[in-house]
């Protein structure tokens, strides 16, 4: 059913927000090439981010 939807086991069951499967393991294959100090850069950005989010709510 997964491969259906093209989502995760995990979104079916309903313990994750993530739909796309395909997105997180290119997020994960990308953030792990990264050296240390651009992987900071980029969390610090996704907190950006989340908190703008959360101001225009």
């Amino acid at each position: 059913m997964r491969r259906l939807f093209t989502v995760t086991v995990d979104y079916l069951l309903g313990c994750s927000q993530l739909r796309e499967e395909g997105t997180l393991k290119k997020l994960c294959a990308e953030f792990s090439v990264l050296p240390p100090a651009e992987r900071k850069s980029l969390l610090d950005f996704l907190e950006f981010l989340r908190s703008q989010q959360k101001n225009f709510r």
